[in-house]
């Protein structure tokens, strides 16, 4: 950062980030939320590593509910590595894999809390179990955190239901002395669908994301086309357009991940 600053000096005029409203930690962006949810106090020792915590919680309206929009508030932001919470069955919490297959909510440092697109929303039925998946980074000091879910009722049955899914592999190879390596995964949409936003989720090694339809004809269509996404943990990209279809088809995902130690911005897993 120091170098950053040093080649790009200041320049003349008003500071251009006056002008937004900054919301305090422990407050919420999107406003007083119709109903709040949090864990129980977890407690973060100074050093040393911590397991994921998957703590649960009730629908808290105690009805099926629309909801127009979801916001996390991590108790503690030093600590709050990320937070996911899921949504649903005892079996359809399973399948989502700890997240790979979607969720319901989530926060990562500096990602912005928004209402749900117009015309959409997200079911939260009676008995649904809501699971928080807390992260956690030690930050030098023992400390607490008690991460909360604030709930939006919509006015109304929305026409579309809104789903968080992704395309995903875990079965991949990386061979030896390669400086990137190539990975394919692909979603299925079985039925009329809208797409609203991509987010390209690779950690340190990703490299490059390549999101192309495949309609039953066999024609594809490229959609969206990172070419550099470094150091990106996980970023929304919105689609102004709107990606709307009515047929089945696949959407894959073509990235591009860096092999540690050989390209030098790219830490080995000894310098984290």
């Amino acid at each position: 950062m120091t170098g950053l600053i040093g080649a790009l000096p200041e320049g003349g005029g008003d500071d251009p980030l006056a002008e937004f409203d900054h919301v305090p930690a422990g407050e919420w962006t999107l406003g007083t939320p119709d109903a709040i949810v949090s864990i129980p106090v977890q407690s973060i020792p100074a050093t040393g590593s911590v397991d994921y915590k998957y703590l649960t919680a009730s629908n808290p309206f105690g009805r099926d509910v629309w909801l127009k929009g979801v916001a996390v508030e991590p108790g503690n932001r030093s600590v709050v590595h990320h937070c996911l919470v899921f949504k649903g069955t005892f079996f359809e919490l399973l399948a989502l894999q700890g997240g790979l297959s979607g969720f319901f909510a989530g926060y990562v440092p500096g990602m912005e809390q928004t209402f749900f697109p117009e015309g959409t929303g997200k079911l939260l039925r009676k008995n649904d179990m809501i699971v928080f998946q807390m992260h956690y980074t030690v930050s030098g000091t023992a400390t607490t955190d008690q991460t909360r879910l604030g709930f939006y009722l919509a006015d109304e049955v929305p026409p579309r239901e809104l789903l968080t899914e992704s395309a995903y592999d875990t079965s991949f190879t990386i061979p030896a002395q390669v400086n990137s390596h190539p990975v394919v995964a692909t979603k299925k949409f079985n039925r009329d669908s809208v797409i609203y936003e991509f987010s390209p989720h690779m950690h340190y090694r990703g490299a490059s994301a390549r999101y192309t339809l495949i309609y039953p004809n066999g024609s594809e269509e490229v959609v969206l086309n990172v070419q550099r996404i470094f150091l990106i943990g996980r970023h929304c990209i919105d689609c102004p357009s709107r990606l709307k279809f009515q047929l089945e088809l696949f959407c894959c995902v073509k990235g591009h991940l860096i092999i540690p130690g050989r390209i030098p911005t790219i830490p080995t897993p000894l310098q984290l």
